[in-house]
Parts: structure tokens; C-alpha cells; sequence
């Protein structure tokens, strides 16, 4: 399972998705998806996805993120 994070980017005006990397401090990293931090639970990823969904930027706007690949 990975999060995604789907964006607005207000620079080219088009929606993008890019994936959680890994935390430099507060600063949150993203990747393309084969680079993207693998979680095997979903309890492992809340704190994460709590954390990225209080995330702004003033280039971007969230629209959602996301946990995906969940395991049924």
C-alpha cells in the first residue's frame, strides 16, 4: 500500500498525482509511485496521511490523499 496525493497545480494549471517518499523534518517528499514508501498495514499510514492532509503549498492544492493497493 502507498499513499497518493492527488494535486492541483496552480503553476501549469493541471491535476497531477504524485506519491509520499519519506519526511525530511516537516517537509514531506514525494515520488513517482516505484519510489513511493511501502506500508504493509493500515494503521502504519494513518499518522502519515493526517500529517500530509494538513500539507499546503503555494503552488499546489490538495484534492485528496489517499491510501492505495489496500489489502481486502
Amino acid at each position: 500500500m502507498r499513499i497518493a496525493f492527488h494535486l492541483f497545480d496552480l503553476t501549469d494549471q493541471s491535476f497531477k498525482k504524485v506519491y509520499f517518499k519519506k519526511w525530511h523534518g516537516n517537509v514531506p517528499e514525494f515520488s513517482d509511485k516505484k519510489l513511493a514508501q511501502e506500508y504493509w498495514n493500515e494503521r502504519q499510514a494513518v499518522d502519515d496521511i493526517s500529517r500530509l492532509k494538513k500539507a499546503t503549498s503555494k503552488r499546489a492544492r490538495t484534492l485528496a490523499v489517499r491510501l492505495e493497493g489496500k489489502i481486502e
